[in-house]
Order: structure tokens, then C-alpha cells, then sequence
């Protein structure tokens, strides 16, 4: 089949059949270039040829003997599901899958840090529990400390992260 552009300048129905692949829908297409052939669609109401439009397709001259082809569009490469499409390098897809991880670990780093509050409080009742009933005044104080403490720690871890992340 050759790969052509052109407008469409003719769209005819002209049957419906079957066969194990299910239903189809045959038309008559003639372009402005006066390509001529049949299209078969899964749906009636397909939209890949529409009259006044510029497509591109694939054409296959009509056989010996007959009168028209077989016009179909242009088919896209498909994608393995796993975020590689050949039109990418293997450099870009590199730098894809670095940007991905990025965002993994900022956005757990981040969800840890804001439970970070959580923690400190469940911490400090648990010290303030096993110390017993004086120790409740101290709460506050025990709960702040433990807070940045913890906050400062993920600052460093976080900064280590965006080192190494941006080091590769």
C-alpha cells in the first residue's frame, strides 16, 4: 500500500456484513486525486474519511480487472503500554523514567512530611504516658521539639534525594 494526502471528495455507504471478527461497514471513497476504493469500518458512522476533508491514507491500486482499490488511514504506531513509543530516544526515555522517579520519591518524602505532626504527637504522648501524670505540662514543649527534630531530618534526607536525583 502507498501512503497518499488528499481530500476527500466523495463518501458513499454501500453495505453492511459480517464475518468473525464481527460487523463491518463497507464505503466508497474517491478523492480529489481521484483515488477510488473501498474503506471498511467497524462503525456506520465512521469519521476517518469525511467529505471536504485532507487525510492521509493508504492506497492500494485496484487489481487487474476491477475498478476500484482499497483506501484505509494511515495507521499509528502503537504504544507497548510501558511508556516506550518509538518515536522517543533511548535518551529521552532515560530522562522520562529520571523525571518519573522524581516525582515517586518528592511526593512520598512529601506525604511523610506531612504526617510528621502525627508522629510527633503519638511520640510525645507515648513519652508523657510512660513518664506518668507531672510530665503532662511538658507535652507541648516535648511535641515541638520532637516536630523539629523530625522535620529537620527529612530536610536533609530530602536534600540528599535532589542531590542524587539531579546527579544522574
Amino acid at each position: 500500500m502507498e501512503q497518499k494526502k488528499s481530500k476527500v471528495k466523495k463518501v458513499v455507504f454501500q453495505k453492511e456484513w459480517e464475518n468473525e471478527y464481527g460487523k463491518f461497514y463497507s464505503f466508497g471513497i474517491r478523492m480529489e486525486n481521484n483515488d477510488a476504493g473501498y474503506y471498511n469500518s467497524k462503525s456506520k458512522d465512521q469519521d476517518k474519511f469525511v467529505e471536504g476533508q485532507e487525510v492521509e491514507y493508504e492506497y492500494e491500486p485496484p487489481k487487474e480487472g476491477k475498478t476500484y482499490g482499497k483506501i484505509k488511514p494511515v495507521s499509528k504506531p502503537k504504544s507497548s503500554g510501558r511508556g516506550f513509543s518509538p518515536q522517543r530516544s533511548k535518551e529521552d526515555e532515560i530522562e522520562i523514567n529520571r523525571d518519573k522517579s522524581k516525582y515517586f520519591a518528592i511526593s512520598h518524602l512529601a506525604e511523610t512530611m506531612a504526617n510528621i505532626p502525627s508522629y510527633a504527637a503519638r511520640y510525645a504522648a507515648d513519652i508523657v504516658k510512660d513518664k506518668g501524670e507531672a510530665e503532662k505540662k511538658d507535652f507541648s514543649s516535648l511535641y515541638k521539639t520532637i516536630t523539629k527534630e523530625m522535620l529537620e531530618t527529612m530536610d536533609e534526607i530530602m536534600d540528599k534525594v535532589d542531590k542524587y536525583l539531579n546527579d544522574k
